[in-house]
């Protein structure tokens, strides 16, 4: 069954260090159902009817080029947050 749950599982077994805290392992699940979460919604509105097919590929398109620049600045060791105006 493609559930979060199974998918978090699965992140925690790669991701997560087997001596980790309980309040890391508790902090981690929760931003990682926060960014199910998130995406969820993109996926909501990329489906409303005020969204053209096109203007939805952008999205989810942009979405997935965000994650690859992400996923090369974790392996740049350059994931630091930037300072919000």
């Amino acid at each position: 069954m493609i559930t979060i749950q199974a998918q978090w599982n699965s992140f925690e077994k790669t991701a997560v260090f087997q001596d980790a805290p309980p309040i890391q392992r508790q902090v981690m699940k929760l931003a990682f159902y926060a960014g199910a979460e998130a995406m969820m919604r993109i996926n909501f509105a990329v489906v409303h009817d005020s969204i053209s097919e096109e203007a939805g590929f952008h999205i989810l398109n942009g979405c997935h080029i965000e994650c690859l620049e992400f996923a090369d600045q974790v392996a740049e060791g350059k994931t630091q947050e930037r300072q919000h105006d």
